[in-house]
């Protein structure tokens, strides 16, 4: 049986809890009615940090119901030059979660690979795919 290290920790910021699982996916829940700002994006981002000891890692993104940002907060979170988070999924779970998703990939334009869906396996399977494409390990056909 092969052995594998798991590193699940957990932190909680005023806007969200972040969690790294799966040893380089990092999980950030939104809390319910969030209003994020510039500060909120530095704390989570400050956080996030900490978490992956300043590791790549792969992110998967859970907006709640009533989560808001700034303009400003959105055009900062996605011009943060963060070279280690290698690719994010949002998962959103209705049409205004998507709206704002997509408007966020969209207009702001993240630095990182960005992609939206309807759910976690979704999410992880896409993470997976960049995963072992950013390592270079290509599947022989059959």
């Amino acid at each position: 049986m092969e052995k594998t290290e798991k590193i699940n920790r957990t932190v909680t910021t005023s806007v969200c809890q972040i969690s790294v699982e799966k040893n380089d996916v990092v999980f950030v829940k939104m809390n319910e009615n969030a209003i994020i700002d510039i500060e909120e994006v530095d704390e989570m981002h400050q956080s996030l940090n900490e978490l992956v000891d300043h590791r790549p890692y792969y992110m998967v993104v859970i907006p709640a119901i009533g989560n808001t940002s700034s303009s400003e907060a959105r055009k900062y979170a996605a011009r943060l030059k963060n070279k280690k988070l290698m690719a994010e999924a949002i998962v959103v779970d209705n049409l205004a979660q998507r709206i704002m998703a997509n408007f966020y990939v969209k207009v702001n334009r993240p630095n990182q690979k960005v992609k939206v869906f309807s759910s976690v396996p979704a999410g992880l399977a896409w993470i997976d795919s960049v995963r072992i494409k950013s390592l270079g390990q290509v599947r022989s056909e059959q």
